[in-house]
């Protein structure tokens, strides 16, 4: 019960309550700590505590001993209570997904379609967490489940492989708060995943971060797996069409937010949908780059921002910086930056799927399906591996720079214009900004829809910050066997470029800052090619099952909504770049 303030008295002001009245108040406060707690819907406990104090002092006295007595008892009670159930969970292994099983069946699943699996090691303790649990619960098996994501992280032990699993299909409202605790080793990690067999569990974010990560706080080895994590509120301005009740906290919302060190952080077959960023992992000097970071198979779709920084700003699907070893792997980023229908959410350059930091080191992207980012699809500036990655309708694909970069093997269809104004105009391919070495082959660059005729299917470009990077070593390329299909371009200055006219014919722009260690068996629009015509909605169609629409909503939409622990490799970036890829080969 909450005390009242104290009142100071003069020491010589008399005492107008009589001894039997504080007696009998007393009483009635020890009473009260036995009454019976009455459930409420939100699962907190009310408790009555009304007492009749008017009794005799025998009888208070009598009453007041016994009461000790059962406090006394209770404490006891309580304190051996304790013991046994710390006896119990050092000496007895707590029950896992891999011992039950339905949650046998659903890790089998989950490592046979390629996902990673932790098993708990025999220090690991398991907790269970579900929409019907309680609190007061251990949550040490699924039949005694917590009921909050906060009441379940409170239990994990600081550099300890614990398990937090949500059940499957269940939907909480609310965020998991501040992470501060580390799991054991990049081996045996603390997980947050799901248990039992079903559909990812949903996390109703109402404002700020779900999961956040102070700079000063050290959180390292840590699995997210199978969550789906919605920005309600913004979801909800999203299908409305309407910003009017996006509040200041609401329209600055994260999923993940990871500041500060960290290392050996896996998020794995997860869904995000409709935050600001949905991922921001950052780090600075003062801090230490944050280190081996690893992004695979999620679903990246719908965020937003607002044009005016003072009431959102920019916004991206995933924003890193200062990384050392950034690792994304067939993951979907969809329809990121920009929501065409909330007011001040337009689409602008400030805005991409994927933003990568210049400091960031290490960076390797394959196998990502990467659609109709607000301005750039993604964003490489520190250079790295981008390697059979699939790029459809994005005003600009993506570029990288600086360090040395690998460009293998991708598909980039239809770029497109950011808007109706003419300023607006793009339709940009691949990119290599000054860079120490770039080696761009294999890559596939077809059928521009953006209306900017200087924008080119592939450009060795110059710029004021990566030259100045570069403090006078040498921008070296290699731009070996791509294939340009329907992709007009006009070369805006031709005294800056080799071979101006052959690069024209090529769309593409080879700046004289550039050292080309090799340029070969580049093709534009060769009439002996099988089949270029070949996107993503001729692609649906070759599968030729009955009830698969052939157009490109069709495959987002399976992309889109790809369930917990399945995957097909149908709709993945290799499935359809090898068709395209089957449509440039050369007729016999």
């Amino acid at each position: 019960m909450p005390h009242p303030a104290p009142v100071s008295r003069p020491m010589s002001q008399p005492h107008k309550t009589s001894v039997w009245r504080w007696a009998a108040l007393a009483a009635a406060a020890i009473l009260a700590s036995y009454a019976t707690p009455a459930q409420t819907l939100d699962g907190t406990a009310t408790v009555s505590t009304q007492v009749d104090v008017q009794v005799d002092a025998a009888e208070l006295t009598q009453r007041l001993d016994e009461h000790h007595a059962r406090l006394d008892a209770a404490a006891a009670e309580r304190q051996a209570l304790r013991r046994a159930v710390d006896a119990l969970a050092q000496a007895t292994p707590t029950p896992t997904p891999e011992t039950d099983a339905d949650n046998d069946t659903d890790a089998n699943a989950a490592a046979a379609a390629g996902f990673t699996v932790f098993k708990p090691t025999d220090d690991t303790r398991v907790y269970y967490v579900a929409a019907d649990g309680n609190d007061r619960n251990t949550g040490l098996t699924p039949e005694a489940p917590l009921r909050t994501p906060q009441a379940g992280y409170k239990k994990l032990r600081n550099d300890a492989a614990d398990h937090l699993l949500f059940k499957a299909g269940d939907t909480f409202v609310g965020n998991l708060g501040t992470l501060n605790k580390s799991g054991q080793s990049p081996k045996k990690p603390m997980v947050f995943g799901v248990y039992g067999e079903g559909p990812r569990p949903i996390f109703l974010s109402p404002a700020d971060r779900w999961a956040s990560k102070a700079f000063k706080d050290r959180v390292d080895f840590v699995a997210f797996q199978g969550l789906h994590i919605v920005a309600m509120h913004r979801k909800q301005a999203l299908d409305a069409r309407s910003s009017a009740a996006l509040t200041p906290d609401r329209w600055k919302q994260s999923a993940i937010g990871l500041l500060g060190r960290s290392r050996h952080i896996l998020i794995e077959d997860c869904k995000f949908e409709a935050f600001k960023f949905a991922l921001v992992v950052q780090s600075g000097k003062d801090w230490g780059p944050a280190e081996n970071i690893t992004i695979r198979r999620n679903i990246v779709v719908d965020s937003f921002g607002h044009w005016d920084k003072k009431i959102a700003g920019h916004s991206s699907g995933l924003y890193a910086e200062y990384i050392k070893g950034l690792t994304l792997e067939d993951n979907v980023w969809d329809h990121n930056g920009w929501a065409e229908n909330v007011g001040g959410a337009k689409r602008t350059k400030f805005n991409h799927n994927i933003y990568i930091q210049a400091d960031c080191t290490g960076v390797a992207v394959r196998r990502d399906i990467i659609t109709r980012g607000s301005a750039h699809g993604l964003q490489v500036r520190p250079g790295g591996t981008v390697e059979d990655c699939l790029f459809v309708r994005n005003p600009l694909a993506f570029y990288v720079g600086r360090n040395p970069s690998v460009v293998k093997n991708n598909v980039v269809l239809h770029s497109i214009n950011m808007g109706t104004d003419k300023d607006e105009d793009r339709g940009q391919g691949i990119g290599v900004n000054p860079c120490l070495d770039a080696v761009v082959t294999g890559n596939i660059v077809s059928q521009k829809h953006g209306t900017f005729k200087h924008a080119a299917a592939i450009h060795v470009d110059w710029s004021k910050n990566g030259m100045r990077w570069l403090n006078n070593r040498p921008f070296r390329a290699s731009v070996v066997g791509n294939k340009v299909y329907r992709w007009p371009f006009v070369m805006s200055k031709p005294d800056e470029a080799h071979d101006p006219k052959a690069h024209e014919r090529l769309s593409m722009k080879i700046n004289r800052a550039a050292t080309l260690d090799r340029f070969e068996g580049n093709e534009a629009d060769n009439p002996d090619w099988v089949d270029p015509d070949r996107d993503v909605a001729s692609y649906m169609a070759s599968l030729g099952h009955t009830g698969i629409d052939a157009s490109f909503e069709a495959f987002l939409g399976h992309v889109r909504n790809r369930q917990r622990n399945q995957w097909d490799p149908r709709f993945t970036a290799p499935a359809v770049n090898d068709y395209v890829r089957a449509g440039f080969a050369v007729r016999d």
